[in-house]
């Protein structure tokens, strides 16, 4: 049976490189990485399933894209999302695609993630239509952390990051009890210094055995730190790493990732992701 996949995370989690490699290894599937960009309009539809019908009803190249799939599964080829932006839509796309639907949640270190998130010009006046359109804010409706409501304004860029990564990755936790749910890969379980889950990753996604030919992330818009990350709110910490541990992290690679001078070190020189 064909299905519609959909790798859902952050950004961030080198989603360029495995919609690249996945299209390599898997020609007779149709692999995308962020097909209509921003045009998901995620963050009007994040928590509140009644606006799905009527964002939808405004969103042309959105409608263009879920016929485009539909049509990919009636020639009974497999379709692989590998954006990040589709994650507010996870419920509408289960109910449309029904038992097609299927997915996995990706994610990668928060410290590290949302300094990779800031090379990108995230909230320092970079990736403007992204911020606006997808990137979760504090004093957005529904928000699984309210409680930042009225100090979201005064987050340094660093920690409106840190802020998205948390909201978007509670929201995803939600839904691991889904039956379309494929399994949750941390993105240094890919690309670790041990045995690569690469393979694994790559043959759940495509469904069926694969092996990935080149093991190292690549970025093709890499760049780096525009000014210091700066981080204060640390009650935003706490919530980080408590979602963190949820998702698989112990405390002691937390702690050992949790150091401004050294993420301000790495993310100001050229690196892999």
């Amino acid at each position: 049976m064909s299905v519609a996949f959909f790798v859902m995370s952050t950004g961030r989690c080198s989603t360029q490189y495995l919609a690249h490699e996945l299209a390599k290894v898997a020609p007779d599937c149709l692999i995308e990485h962020e097909p209509i960009r921003y045009q998901y309009l995620s963050r009007k539809v994040f928590r509140q399933p009644k606006e799905f019908k009527r964002v939808l009803g405004g969103n042309i190249a959105l409608q263009r894209k879920l016929i485009e799939i539909e049509d990919t599964l009636a020639k009974n080829t497999r379709y692989v999302d590998v954006g990040w932006p589709t994650y507010a839509w996870l419920p509408y796309l289960s109910f449309r695609f029904q038992k097609k639907f299927e997915f996995s949640h990706l994610v990668r270190n928060p410290f590290q993630c949302a300094a990779s998130m800031l090379t990108q010009g995230f909230y320092t006046g970079g990736s403007a239509n992204y911020v606006r359109t997808s990137v979760i804010h504090g004093n957005d409706p529904k928000v699984a952390f309210p409680q930042f409501n009225t100090e979201f304004d005064s987050f340094t860029p660093y920690e409106k990051c840190l802020y998205h990564w948390v909201e978007l990755n509670r929201f995803l936790l939600n839904f691991h009890g889904h039956k379309g749910f494929r399994g949750l890969y941390k993105f240094e379980q890919l690309y670790g210094n041990g045995p690569s889950g690469l393979d694994d990753f790559a043959s759940m996604v495509i469904g069926r055995p694969m092996q990935v030919a080149s093991k190292q992330a690549y970025d093709q818009v890499q760049r780096q730190l525009s000014e210091p990350i700066k981080l204060h709110n640390y009650k935003l910490v706490d919530i980080v790493v408590e979602t963190a541990t949820k998702l698989g992290y112990e405390l002691s690679e937390l702690q050992s990732s949790f150091d401004i001078d050294v993420l301000n070190s790495l993310y100001s020189s050229k690196r892999l992701s």
